[in-house]
């Protein structure tokens, strides 16, 4: 396993555990950092993270104080990071760089083998030297 992936989840485990009320359920950094950039205009100035080398805990402290705004803000303490309304806040734009990802990977590994990925409104085929190989 992945020796990040065990940091970030021994740190939540740990975290969690002895402060439930203080810590997010997800254990992901890069939730986190999506969380914290897309929400971060909620917090005061004097509130956001100012360090160049993010720590997990600077991402915790942050998103509580965005928990506490969102909190007010519904007028609830029900409030949940992936919630509908507020996931697609922070994930919409985490799901496009992954799909960006995704298309350049592809381009490339097509490139390597002398096709083509053809895209035009809803039409999409994979080509090689002008002629069409397989439609998609």
């Amino acid at each position: 396993m992945n020796s990040k992936v065990l940091t970030d989840a021994s740190h939540a485990t740990c975290f969690s555990t002895f402060f439930p009320d203080d810590i997010e359920r997800n254990t992901l950094r890069d939730h986190r950092a999506k969380i914290y950039e897309a929400l971060k205009g909620k917090l005061p100035a004097d509130q956001r993270i100012r360090a160049r080398n993010r720590t997990l805990l600077d991402y915790d402290r942050a998103i509580n104080g965005i928990r506490k705004v969102l909190e007010k803000e519904r007028g609830t303490h029900e409030v949940d990071f992936y919630q509908p309304e507020i996931k697609n806040q922070w994930f919409a734009e985490y799901r496009e760089g992954s799909r960006k990802n995704f298309a350049s990977w592809l381009d490339g590994y097509l490139k390597d083998r002398g096709l083509r990925l053809n895209q035009s409104g809803r039409d999409t085929s994979i080509t090689t030297a002008n002629r069409l190989t397989a439609p998609c």
